[in-house]
């Protein structure tokens, strides 16, 4: 092999390795749900969305980092209303941009990992196959009589 090209080979593999083991350093500014989601639900959303009107039956106050977990699917709604421009309806003021796109980034990546956490769907039970056997066990012992 040419020199030129074993040169190269090792110190691509010695910068590929090197990266590998550098532990990763977190990023010091990680969002939190304070950065990211409470300005907007506080400074937006909880004008209609409180105690005292609860819009929608939905009060703002009671979203916490935990309800992320604990109602997923309240999350979801709110994320498709955010991203198709439902929410804040007209006549709101809308938030600067960057603070949607940082509440829609946060809670899409928390509810990414609640998933994850969760594993795979089962799929379909055999509801139907559990049901039937046995009335065909019953009906396999009726015959043997």
């Amino acid at each position: 092999m040419n020199l030129k090209i074993r040169t190269v080979l090792v110190f691509a593999t010695g910068a590929l390795l090197a990266t590998l083991w550098v532990p990763s350093v977190p990023a010091q500014n990680a969002a939190t749900f304070d950065q990211s989601v409470r300005p907007v639900l506080n400074g937006t959303c909880a004008g209609c969305h409180n105690a005292t009107l609860a819009s929608g039956n939905l009060n703002m106050a009671s979203l916490t980092p935990e309800s992320l977990e604990k109602n997923p699917d309240l999350w979801r709604r709110l994320l498709r209303r955010v991203r198709a421009g439902e929410m804040p309806p007209p006549g709101v003021p809308k938030p600067p941009a960057a603070q949607l796109n940082a509440l829609v980034n946060f809670v899409q990546t928390k509810l990414d990992g609640v998933q994850s956490s969760l594993g795979p769907d089962p799929g379909r039970t055999l509801r139907a196959r559990e049901d039937y056997l046995p009335r065909a066990k019953s009906a396999i012992a009726q015959n043997r009589r």
